[in-house]
């Protein structure tokens, strides 16, 4: 006896006309992919989307996104060991070398004792800057054979080094810290360091700075602490660590400048991926010793669960309240 055919119709989801979030009939949302990326963007400074990402707030300015990329390399002293510390700036160099003839405790990085910041090329003209994202990559540069030895990654968050026992006695090595990490260099494989906020400075436009004699001592934080990387029983007076820095800033210019008609709108704003991109933030970890692509694997992550529990707090719910799975575009 034949079977008989039934005709079964499949549902569409509904079409959401460039929603954020759209809904399938199974009552799963699914989030978009131009949210994921913003939301991400805005936490992980080696994703391609932070190149273009924009603080959503309601300022209305008009700015450029500047991203700045480089690569440069540590070097050990002659007694095995060496010491730099990481400042988000606009104006000088975003690392320097420390003293450390006292020992790793006892470093010192104030212009009296080792040379200052320094200069660094940037755009010329820039009225005000903010910082959207920065980060570094840690690679160990040393033949295996001859890895030995410790770096030890340190992360602070003081709003000035104005106080100059913070800059001419920085414990490098300690756990008085914001957070820490302790890796033998023959497993600096691909160590991804995120830098972290103070407060809410960092959304802020300020005018680029002038550090007195460029040095650490005067510089005060925009809304960003600092980074400390030290290493200890390395190879003798050579580069051990390669370090790839990403910076991805935020700039405008004044109207007389004839590079303010590269300035582009703000996004429109948008309280669900500001409020998403926060609790992401507030979830992130500062070491990845995984590397990159670890960063990018949580930070995917956890913007589609942010997104998502935001979009069911919203609605009330979805499938019974129960938020179980978020499909990405």
């Amino acid at each position: 006896m034949a079977k008989k055919k039934t005709n079964k119709s499949k549902s569409k989801p509904a079409s959401s006309g460039g929603a954020l979030v759209k809904q399938r009939p199974v009552g799963r949302p699914t989030v978009s992919r131009a949210a994921l990326e913003h939301v991400c963007g805005l936490n992980d400074p080696f994703c391609p989307a932070a190149k273009l990402s924009k603080v959503p707030d309601n300022a209305g300015i008009n700015s450029l996104n500047y991203p700045l990329h480089t690569r440069s390399a540590l070097a050990s002293s002659a007694a095995g060991d060496g010491a730099y510390i990481m400042l988000p700036t606009y104006t000088y160099s975003n690392k320097k070398a420390g003293d450390t003839a006292a020992g790793l405790a006892n470093v010192a990085f104030d212009s009296a004792t080792v040379n200052d910041l320094g200069l660094a090329p940037r755009l010329s003209g820039v009225a005000g800057y903010r910082i959207n994202t920065w980060g570094f990559v840690l690679r160990n540069i040393v033949a295996p054979l001859s890895s030995s030895g410790m770096v030890h990654i340190r992360g602070f968050n003081e709003k000035d080094l104005s106080n100059l026992s913070g800059v001419t006695q920085t414990d490098t090595v300690g756990y008085n810290c914001d957070f820490s990490a302790d890796i033998p260099l023959q497993d600096l494989k691909e160590v991804a360091v995120l830098g972290s906020r103070t407060g809410p400075d960092s959304v802020i436009f300020h005018a680029p700075e002038f550090l007195t004699n460029y040095g650490v001592e005067d510089w005060v934080s925009q809304g960003w602490g600092y980074i400390t990387v030290s290493f200890s029983g390395v190879p003798a007076s050579q580069d051990v660590i390669d370090i790839e820095f990403f910076v991805n800033y935020e700039v405008t210019f004044n109207s007389q400048e004839s590079t303010a008609l590269l300035m582009t709108p703000p996004p429109r704003s948008t309280p669900l991926i500001k409020e998403a991109a926060d609790i992401v933030a507030s979830e992130a970890r500062s070491v990845f010793k995984d590397g990159i692509a670890s960063v990018s694997n949580f930070m995917l992550r956890r913007a589609a669960l942010a997104l998502g529990s935001l979009v069911s707090a919203r609605t009330g719910g979805m499938a019974g309240g129960a938020l179980r799975a978020i499909t990405v575009d």
